[in-house]
């Protein structure tokens, strides 16, 4: 998207917006007949436009989402997410690595990634304190305890609600 506006915005000027929304509608449309009837009046509603969106056309096999919603993309579905992956792999490749290199390496990310989401959950569950009640008694609790101390004394004070107080004579 950062290609079209940079090709386009200034052609375009007051129907910019108007342009972006058109063609978002457009790439939405995962029917090739309705995909292609769209794209058509793109290029005669914005003729400036007409002549990028014909060199975009020649590919559109490749990034459309109509002749490409069946194919496994591996969750790519915009260039902002391939450059994260591109960004992510650069430390751990180089133009002449082989494809065995490139699978184990990827495999490598992959688990630095993972290691460090679980480590995010981990500081979450364990270092952010969620309170349950608005008992003074669990704000106390959780200045003193460990947080598996606190998650067992929270599960105990909810526990503690559903009792029924009677009164009992002598």
């Amino acid at each position: 998207m950062k290609n079209v506006m940079k090709n386009l915005s200034a052609k375009l000027g007051n129907n910019w917006t108007s342009f972006i929304r058109d063609l978002y509608k457009c790439f939405g449309k995962l029917d090739i007949s309705e995909f292609l009837s769209s794209w058509n009046a793109l290029k005669i509603s914005y003729p400036s436009a007409e002549a990028y969106l014909l060199r975009m056309e020649r590919t559109k096999e490749k990034w459309a989402a109509c002749f490409n919603h069946d194919t496994f993309m591996a969750d790519m579905t915009t260039t902002q997410r391939g450059e994260s992956m591109n960004n992510m792999m650069k430390g751990y490749l180089d133009a002449s690595t082989s494809l065995m290199k490139f699978i184990t390496a990827f495999q490598s990310a992959l688990d630095a990634q993972n290691e460090k989401t679980e480590f995010r959950v981990y500081q979450q569950n364990n270092f952010n304190i969620l309170y349950k009640t608005t008992s003074p008694f669990e704000r106390q609790a959780a200045s003193i305890l460990t947080t598996y101390a606190l998650k067992k004394t929270q599960d105990q004070l909810m526990q503690s609600f559903t009792y029924s107080c009677e009164n009992i004579s002598k």
